[in-house]
């Protein structure tokens, strides 16, 4: 049932994505050069297939797009699947960088506030976490170029390269993404320490550090691997925002572009990877409910 809702779901993003692009303009007023005639625009018009009625473009599309050929880049002339799977593994390293430093942020603040409510620890956890949902992910970009870049010259501002070039762009990413995982941690948190379980297991005599690590900390992750899955498929797909900032080569960037020049075809291929990606993703997470809380069962 899971998985048909899903394709549902791709087919209607597709049906979507593909009547939304055409408002974005004619991609012919992009690619002709300003001295092109009328009939040079005719022409092209017809060898791109944009003459043909919009149930037409979209029925050819979508009937291509099944077997794995998302079309040709208007303004590449290369295939858009190609375009994407050189922009992969970028966003996919990138991916891995964030979602490591999002979870460690967010495991360790969020139970440490959870054991230590109303403590230091508590208050600095939840100011870092209220901050990281606050701030908008393009300014603190733009901060973090300006302080670590541009000023203290520590760290490269922009592009693809080695490990230096990942750790703005990540700890950016990590650090926003990390703070909703933050605060749901400690609010799981507090519910199941103060559940009957929990209070049965303390008079038992069962050490805190038990009861902390098998019983609350379990059973208090559903809420976050819910998130967690739904950031890594934004990830793998590109964080559109992020990438154009630090000009990273990924699938967001190429979104961004494919936008600017109004190429159908690749905005469409890029959005359909993306929601592919997440509901893929999403997808494994509820199978992996059920290791994690054996009272779930599909």
């Amino acid at each position: 049932m899971r998985t048909i809702q899903a394709l549902v779901t791709l087919f209607l993003v597709s049906m979507l994505v593909f009547w939304l692009a055409r408002l974005s303009g004619d991609p012919l007023d992009v690619m002709m050069p300003m001295e092109a005639s009328a009939e040079d625009y005719a022409r092209a018009r017809k060898h791109l297939g944009l003459d043909k009625p919009l149930p037409v473009q979209y029925a050819r599309y979508i009937s291509q797009a099944v077997t794995g050929d998302l079309g040709t880049s208007i303004r590449a002339k290369i295939p858009v699947s190609q375009m994407i799977l050189e922009r992969l593994p970028n966003s996919l390293r990138l991916a891995a960088f964030s979602i490591t430093i999002a979870l460690l942020l967010a495991l360790l603040l969020g139970m440490a506030a959870a054991v230590k409510k109303g403590s230091i620890v508590d208050t600095v956890s939840r100011f870092i976490a209220v901050a990281g949902m606050s701030i908008p992910i393009f300014w603190l970009a733009i901060m973090a170029i300006l302080l670590f870049s541009v000023h203290l010259k520590l760290l490269p501002s922009s592009r693809a390269g080695g490990f230096k070039h990942y750790i703005l762009p990540a700890v950016v990413l990590g650090w926003s993404f990390s703070a909703p995982m933050m605060r749901m941690l400690r609010s799981s948190m507090l519910e199941v320490l103060d559940s009957e379980y929990v209070k049965l297991a303390r008079i038992k005599g069962v050490k805190e550090r038990w009861i902390i690590w098998w019983h609350a900390f379990r059973n208090a992750l559903i809420p976050v691997i819910t998130f967690a899955g739904f950031y890594l498929g934004l990830l793998v797909g590109g964080v559109v925002v992020t990438e154009t900032v630090f000009a990273w080569p990924g699938i967001g960037l190429l979104a961004y572009e494919a936008v600017l020049w109004k190429d159908y075809p690749l905005i469409q291929g890029v959005v359909l990877f993306i929601t592919s990606a997440v509901l893929t993703i999403n997808l494994c997470v509820d199978v992996l409910y059920a290791y994690i809380d054996p009272r779930i069962r599909y």
